[in-house]
């Protein structure tokens, strides 16, 4: 497969991964897309999340406590390194929602 299909498959996986959260309201499913090892850093915690239970739990409390009216992932840049099974992704993003109480 060419670098083009790659990063295209690539970038669709993150879409796909981002209408679960913020369009389905599935955040349970990210479980399928994260890493057991991932670690982030959340507006909405006070402390880096360790680990794929961790992220799922915050991205699952955050879609409980409010509603998502709009997402959308802007300027992708995707980066394939080693033989083609290595992906870096950075994208902005555009977003707009209500939290609740």
């Amino acid at each position: 497969m060419d670098q083009t299909n790659i990063k295209l498959q690539v970038w669709t996986t993150i879409q796909n991964l981002n209408r679960l959260w913020t369009v389905e309201n599935n955040a349970d499913e990210l479980k399928n897309y994260f890493h057991k090892n991932m670690v982030a850093i959340s507006p909405t915690d006070k402390l880096r999340l360790e680990g794929r239970d961790a992220c799922v739990a915050s991205w699952k409390n955050f879609t409980q406590i409010s509603k998502i009216n709009y997402w959308k992932e802007i300027d992708p840049k995707i980066e394939i390194f080693g033989d083609n099974n290595l992906a870096i992704v950075t994208y902005y993003f555009d977003m707009s929602f209500e939290i609740s109480g």
